[in-house]
């Protein structure tokens, strides 16, 4: 059956899909000597023999995806020395035996989710010196292998490892990374109870890493982030921390991007980020924060972008973006804000953005700004266009969006088109004495 579907031509690409294959005999796509991708997915391929593939000499992508592969043969692929991508996802795996990926030294790219994985050898991804991407998302592994990527010398790796039954992890499971500079591990929908004190130890060279786990601020080890020093991007997002300790990102003075979206973080220590000196910027969305202690940001010199939208934020204090002087972009939208303190962004004279887009804001009282260019969004908000704003007049350089909401004759008129009329402003409008 496979011998009549396969085209005699010698072609670039190869595609065989929707048919009723079952098995691949060997030699079957020798005649292709110049094909460089060959897409097989989408059948019923049961059986490959190990030497189903020998000649196709030019081979770099291979997708075997939604068939009902149960098991590849040790030295299936040896021959394809130029494969960049695998495929192997939806099919019917139960585990990864040494050899599996033999001859596979150029292979960056390896799908594997969706199937029925349950162990893995721990030489399994031996000799493959370029690997960075490994999907095993889907499936039925209890605990990954130590030294997993022993033999890698990409400078960027990605494990997804969530939706597993997961309830163990190495302490080297990235042991022997030493060129490793990005590094994506997402272990999210497990059972893990906790991950080791020295599960990132050894990665000198990392500079950004993003982690992902259903764990608690308690369940992780204190400092667990310790010896990356080197570290510039911290992305944390889609985890349950609940609480954010002042020893988390300890001795990490080299971050500019810390990323806490969606962290169902409640609370936060006052010294968090103390020891972050270079941040430039702070993700801390769709969280549940209601508070934050004063002075948070008081270590943050060169903090850029401030991003707190999406919180249940009631009110700010009064110290809390003073003094910053690199500040140019906070966010505040959607957060149940209705007044800022009038020196909450005292000598931060950079600032130029604020989002206060659906908040709970009637009016927008004033308080002290920069006098250079600056934009306030006050979208969403039921504000109330009387004498209370007649500030926003007086600053020539403040570009202010949103509509009236009241009263009813100015209902849905544009805040920048207010004018000293609308307001009822009598006379030269005091601004407030800045302190």
């Amino acid at each position: 059956m496979a011998d009549r579907l396969i085209t005699n031509l010698d072609i670039p690409a190869e595609e065989i899909i929707y048919t009723q294959i079952s098995y691949l005999p060997a030699r079957v796509f020798s005649h292709l000597k110049l094909c460089t991708k060959l897409y097989l997915h989408t059948n019923k391929i049961r059986d490959v023999d190990r030497d189903a593939f020998l000649g196709l000499d030019s081979l770099d992508y291979l997708h075997l995806s939604t068939n009902q592969i149960a098991r590849v043969h040790p030295g299936t692929f040896r021959n394809l020395s130029k494969l960049n991508t695998l495929f192997l996802s939806y099919n019917r795996l139960t585990e990864l035996v040494n050899g599996t990926f033999e001859g596979l030294s150029k292979l960056q790219y390896l799908y594997l989710c969706y199937n029925s994985i349950s162990f893995i050898d721990k030489d399994v991804f031996g000799g493959m010196v370029s690997l960075r991407y490994v999907q095993l998302n889907n499936n039925r592994l209890k605990e990954l292998p130590e030294n997993l990527f022993r033999d890698t010398l990409s400078q960027r790796v990605t494990l997804y490892a969530y939706y597993n039954h997961i309830t163990f992890l190495p302490n080297n499971l990235f042991h022997g990374l030493h060129n490793l500079q990005y590094l994506l591990f997402d272990i999210r929908f497990n059972m893990l109870g906790s991950i080791p004190n020295a599960l990132f130890e050894g990665l000198p060279l990392l500079q950004h890493i993003i982690f992902r786990s259903d764990l608690m601020t308690d369940d992780l080890p204190v400092r667990f982030l310790r010896g990356l020093h080197d570290l510039h991007k911290i992305e944390m997002n889609e985890n349950r921390l609940i609480h954010l300790s002042y020893k988390l990102f300890e001795n990490l003075s080299r971050v500019e991007l810390l990323n806490l979206h969606v962290c169902t973080l409640m609370s936060i220590d006052a010294e968090a980020f103390s020891d972050l000196t270079e941040l430039s910027e702070l993700i801390l969305t769709n969280n549940l924060l209601k508070t934050l202690p004063g002075g948070l940001f008081r270590n943050l010199m060169k903090l850029r972008k401030a991003n707190l939208g999406n919180n249940i934020l009631e009110s700010l204090s009064e110290d809390l973006f003073q003094d910053l002087p690199e500040l140019a972009q906070v966010l505040l939208n959607h957060n149940r804000l209705y007044k800022l303190p009038w020196d909450i962004f005292k000598n931060s004279g950079k600032l130029n953005y604020i989002g206060l887009e659906n908040n709970l804001f009637h009016v927008l009282e004033q308080f002290d700004i920069p006098e250079t260019s600056i934009e306030i969004k006050l979208e969403g908000n039921a504000i109330s266009c009387m004498r209370q704003m007649c500030w926003v007049l007086y600053h020539a350089k403040l570009e202010i969006s949103g509509s009236c909401h009241s009263p009813a004759n100015m209902d849905g008129k544009s805040l920048q088109g207010l004018s000293v009329l609308d307001l009822k402003c009598s006379g030269m409008f005091q601004l407030r004495e800045r302190s």
